[in-house]
């Protein structure tokens, strides 16, 4: 486990790395640090933006690259107590979002515990499908991932895009959420690094 954190720690390192020499990243991980030269995404954006581009390319290809071949089953049990360890952890990141936006902290209350069924159910589900990349991309010869993980970019990354510049309307009413939250980036990411 300990080798499967750093390489996937470092897949979004070398991205960031690549995005700030303006040098080709992936895809998906382009659109998400675009939009952090915007005004417009609210907190929640940036949050589902790099979740969207860390669980459904990077650890996918960080665990195949992890357990290549034959060994790649024996990173299952591993791979999935980390569900576990990240539900257990939805309350306490949902209430460091709340204290940095209060439109969401209201929506939050109101809903009861049904975003958290739904944010538990929407990890455990990129999880299992960065779980079936990994696995197609283990029984593979390294040689041909390339073209594999090019695939899945370009797929993720037009999730990515989708929350990035949603529709107009959800736009709108996004602004209500953005003019009450923190625009202190600093301070956002020491509350968010903290949960």
């Amino acid at each position: 486990m300990a080798r499967l954190d750093v390489v996937f720690a470092n897949r979004y390192l070398g991205a960031l790395a690549s995005y700030r020499r303006s040098e080709p990243a992936s895809e998906c991980w382009r659109v998400a640090l675009e939009a952090t030269d915007d005004r417009r995404p609210i907190l929640l954006q940036h949050l589902l933006l790099g979740m969207n581009a860390h669980i459904n390319l990077d650890l996918g290809v960080a665990a195949a690259e992890t357990a290549p071949g034959p060994a790649f089953a024996s990173l299952k049990n591993d791979f999935d107590r980390i569900n576990q360890i990240l539900a257990n952890s939805i309350d306490r990141v949902q209430a460091d979002v709340g204290s940095l936006s209060p439109a969401l902290s209201l929506l939050d209350r109101v809903s009861g515990r049904t975003d958290e069924a739904i944010i538990n159910f929407s990890i455990d589900r990129a999880r299992q499908c960065a779980w079936t990349f990994a696995s197609q991309l283990a029984a593979r010869p390294s040689s041909a991932w390339a073209e594999a993980i090019a695939s899945q970019d370009r797929q993720i990354a037009s999730l990515a895009r989708r929350i990035a510049t949603p529709r107009p309307w959800v736009t709108v009413s996004m602004l209500w959420i953005r003019v009450r939250e923190s625009w202190d980036v600093r301070r956002n990411i020491d509350v968010l690094s903290a949960s």
